[in-house]
């Protein structure tokens, strides 16, 4: 017996799926509440419907800016806390960089050698020490 092995959907899959039904509920919850509305309370019935439909979904689009907010000061938390490492190893470098140059047996000639030859292990002559794969 040759069967096929089964796929599981992606997370990002789930989650698009998640969402289309979520709208479709909402929609469909929607039109259910504007028919019986205007059917009973006719014009009046249909405005009260959409007032709350805004105000629920205003609220939603409240907490979701809360959402993005919080997570948004965790990612500048942490870009501020890389940019202060970088400013200590510019730091450290340009102080190992200046001793070396107050020694009389140094030669800037060597050490672009030993930089060229370290920049190239990664395959790439960019100026960075690794690089980022694409």
């Amino acid at each position: 017996m040759n069967r096929k092995p089964v796929r599981m959907p992606s997370v990002k899959q789930l989650k698009a799926y998640r969402l289309s039904r979520q709208i479709h509920d909402t929609t469909d919850e929607l039109r259910k509440d504007l028919w019986l509305a205007s059917v009973f309370q006719g014009q009046y019935g249909r405005d009260k419907v959409l007032a709350t439909h805004m105000n629920k979904l205003s609220q939603q689009v409240g907490q979701a800016f809360k959402r993005s907010h919080s997570s948004t000061v965790g990612v500048a938390e942490q870009l501020a806390a890389l940019a202060d490492q970088v400013a200590s190893q510019a730091l450290l470098l340009q102080a190992l960089v200046s001793y070396l140059e107050d020694d009389p047996s140094f030669d800037k000639s060597k050490l672009r050698e030993i930089m060229h030859n370290l920049d190239a292990v990664d395959g790439t002559l960019d100026g960075k020490l690794g690089g980022r794969k694409h």
